[in-house]
């Protein structure tokens, strides 16, 4: 593991410090999960932000069109500069501003964002580059920083053959419906097409009750890097409001805001999901980065270790 992670682009190895890839690969070669190389290879060396994204063969067959190329902003980037550089300036809420621009920099410091440069020094090292303006919402009492990749046309140079499908309410359902059916239904009411239908239910679990939690993986996104390569699509335009002035990053983790990001972080949220449920024998779901668990109430305890120490031990804090 320390020989793989000294092997990393910089950029890459400062997202995945705490990450133990091959443990987690040695994990999907157990499920056999479906392209676990490509998977990997993604997280080591970072995954697309433009381009023809990869299949997984795990999600259902959709087809995303791009209606640019990669080169098409490159050609495009002196204009988009120019037009991003015209509409600069605060919002109409100074504080959130500066809240905004306070994230930024705490994202530098944790290494999801490199220290803020200017356009001569980002000509100079990746030669055209397209800035995404970033913005600010409030949700509830909490901050989050959303990066447009819509408006600078980034999202529109992404290509697909499929969709993500993250696991809703009516998968939450049906977990929920199949403990139920196994540990506290009636017998007799257990339908005929239940799988546990011919089961008897040991006496240990006679009066069993259902408990259930979720767990959200924090910054998300964040835990996962783009690739190198394409460094001149993630370059971050921040307002300054202390300079009056717009700031730019380039940005090395994965984008909130970036469509890629939403295959990447999907792909890798469920391999873990199946990890919890073929390996450790835990009732998951996922929905993009929350993570439901349904258990007896008498397995809880045992759940809860066994859910917190595998995030762990993986490096998903």
């Amino acid at each position: 593991e320390a020989r793989l992670h000294e092997a990393l682009h910089p950029e890459v190895g400062t997202i995945l410090a705490d990450k133990r890839v091959l443990v987690f690969s040695e994990m999907l070669d157990d499920l056999g999960f479906p392209n676990k190389s490509d998977l990997i290879h993604f997280m080591v060396s970072g995954f697309p932000v433009v381009g023809a994204y990869p299949r997984t063969n795990i999600f259902p067959a959709a087809v995303r069109r791009a209606t640019y190329t990669p080169a098409d902003l490159w050609r495009l980037s002196r204009r988009l500069r120019k037009d991003l550089a015209a509409a600069a300036g605060g919002s109409s809420e100074p504080s959130l501003d500066e809240e905004v621009w306070e994230a930024t920099l705490e994202e530098v410091r944790r290494g999801w964002l490199l220290a803020p440069a200017d356009e001569e020094a980002l000509d100079s090292s990746l030669g055209c580059w397209i800035p995404s303006r970033r913005f600010g919402i409030r949700q509830s009492k909490k901050l989050r920083v959303i990066d447009d990749f819509a408006a600078s046309l980034v999202n529109d140079a992404l290509s697909a053959e499929e969709t993500v499908d993250p696991d809703g309410l009516d998968r939450i359902a049906v977990n929920a419906k199949a403990h139920i059916d196994a540990f506290t239904a009636p017998l007799s009411a257990r339908p005929s097409s239940s799988p546990f239908a011919a089961d008897v239910r040991h006496a240990d679990y006679a009066e069993a009750r259902l408990v259930s939690r979720l767990w959200d993986v924090a910054s998300a996104y964040r835990h996962l890097a783009r690739a190198p390569k394409h460094g001149s699509f993630t370059v971050i335009a921040v307002w300054n409001p202390f300079d009056k002035k717009l700031a730019y990053f380039q940005q090395p983790a994965l984008a909130f805001g970036a469509a890629a990001s939403v295959f990447s972080f999907n792909w890798v949220a469920a391999a873990l999901r199946e990890i919890l449920v073929g390996i450790f024998h835990i009732g998951a779901t996922n929905f993009y980065d929350d993570f439901s668990v349904i258990e007896v109430e008498a397995l809880a305890d045992d759940a809860r270790a066994c859910v917190e120490s595998f995030f762990e031990l993986l490096g998903w804090k």
